[in-house]
């Protein structure tokens, strides 16, 4: 037989039973909902971090882009900088070298020769300006005159050339150009053409 003892024992773990049967099903229900809930909040969370760390990622190569971007502007700008100078220091080398060559025969040669295809220009002309160094004045004024002595001439000295002269009708207002200086201006973009090729 049962005792009454027995009898509560066996009420007191049923009560037990139920309460934890109850209680289990709302425990699995809350953490079923509550942790449906977590894992869509952490899916959701690791997106937003995926985002940032996405956008961190573009905002990092946006930066980087750019700073590349100005590296290179810079660099061309340096580079023209620096075959500015070359070109520069070439072009005040051939002057340099243009007025030692005032002092060689070769020079006489390429004056003399100058000097007869500006006059086959103007072989009509009766009035005749010539613009010279100082140095070629003394040089060349008698030779001038022994070629051409039926022309009316003057030379005077013109500071801002380093060789060869220019020529002015001064009748037709027609003026000659046989200066080295305008020899070396009208090569200065093969010069630089030549120059430019040896950088890159």
């Amino acid at each position: 037989m049962i005792t009454v003892e027995e009898k509560l024992k066996l009420f007191t773990k049923l009560v037990y039973d139920k309460i934890e049967k109850e209680n289990q099903t709302e425990i699995d229900k809350y953490n079923s909902e509550y942790g449906n809930i977590i894992d869509e909040k952490k899916k959701e969370f690791e997106k937003q971090a995926e985002k940032m760390d996405s956008e961190k990622m573009k905002e990092i190569d946006k930066k980087k882009n750019q700073i590349i971007s100005r590296a290179k502007v810079e660099e061309q700008k340096l580079l023209l900088q620096k075959k500015k100078e070359i070109f520069d220091e070439a072009v005040e080398e051939i002057k340099n070298y243009s007025k030692e060559f005032t002092n060689s025969e070769d020079y006489k040669e390429l004056f003399l020769k100058s000097l007869k295809e500006s006059m086959e220009d103007l072989k009509e002309s009766k009035n005749i300006s010539f613009y010279v160094i100082e140095n070629d004045r003394d040089k060349f004024k008698k030779t001038i005159a022994e070629m051409y002595p039926d022309t009316n001439f003057k030379i005077d000295v013109d500071d801002n050339l380093i060789g060869g002269f220019t020529v002015q009708d001064e009748d037709n207002n027609i003026k000659i150009d046989m200066s080295l200086m305008s020899k070396i201006e009208s090569s200065k973009e093969v010069i630089g053409e030549k120059l430019y090729s040896m950088l890159h």
